[in-house]
């Protein structure tokens, strides 16, 4: 349901979807003689089909997350991370703004939980027991650009 000017990423990423995918099925069909011109050959063309994928990355929503914090006030947050995409730089600075925001929070770094890649993608890592054992409240995981 769209309001007035309120553009969601989703909505954004559907609308460039479209156009990309709508142009690039255009193109795909138009065929070329060597003057670069659309042929006008009369020759009988056999079918062709086109298998067109979503250029966007998006992908359908098959699990919902979990229902959202209330506040970030006497909560407990856990970043966890691949190791990748400059976290060293991101997560410091994520820190101090919540912390400056909510007195109150208590951020559990990285280091305080296996991370690089094996905690987003090894089954049985451990992960959430530990969640469990430091009573974390809610998770930023990874910040990749």
């Amino acid at each position: 349901m769209e309001h007035g000017n309120d553009l969601t990423r989703r909505r954004m990423l559907q609308l460039t979807g479209v156009g990309v995918l709508g142009a690039g099925a255009m193109l795909a069909g138009v065929g070329c003689s060597s003057g670069n011109t659309p042929s006008s050959s009369s020759t009988k063309t056999e079918s062709v089909e086109l298998t067109v994928y979503d250029p966007t990355g998006s992908i359908e929503i098959t699990q919902t997350f979990a229902p959202r914090l209330d506040s970030l006030d006497n909560k407990t947050i856990a970043f966890v991370g691949d190791d990748m995409w400059e976290e060293d730089r991101t997560f410091p600075l994520i820190k101090q703004l919540m912390e400056q925001k909510y007195p109150s929070i208590t951020i559990l770094t990285q280091d305080n939980f296996i991370h690089g890649v094996d905690a987003i993608t090894k089954a049985n890592n451990g992960l959430p027991d530990a969640m469990k054992e430091k009573h974390v409240d809610g998770v930023i995981v990874g910040n990749a650009g």
